[in-house]
């Protein structure tokens, strides 16, 4: 997910299609909970352009967040919630200044929470 996150935010769909495998493969273990984070990161690794995949990984934050919440999960050392009121989503991310997956270099707003 940190990846795919990463890599939306400099615009680049590097490794989007392995990554997103991944991901999918990962949530398959946690069972039923977790079947709307397998599903959205299947319909996210084929996207082939920037616009298709910041409106797909939208799909899995709002997948990933709300299973982490549900299970009293707190994100990793370092993982932080970030949104941006603009474009009034949420994704997860490492490091201290946004880097918004949805707006990519040109982000103009981001907070965390």
């Amino acid at each position: 997910y940190l990846r795919i996150q990463t890599a939306l935010a400099q615009d680049s769909l590097e490794g989007l299609r392995a990554n997103a495998g991944t991901l999918a493969t990962a949530a398959t273990a946690l069972g039923a909970p977790a079947v709307k984070i397998y599903t959205s990161a299947l319909q996210l690794a084929p996207a082939d352009e920037l616009p298709d995949a910041r409106m797909k990984f939208t799909r899995v934050s709002d997948a990933i967040i709300p299973y982490m919440t549900g299970l009293g999960l707190t994100p990793p050392d370092g993982v932080r919630v970030a949104f941006c009121a603009t474009t009034d989503k949420t994704w997860l991310q490492q490091g201290n200044d946004i880097s918004s997956p949805y707006e990519g270099s040109a982000a103009t707003c981001g907070e965390f929470r």
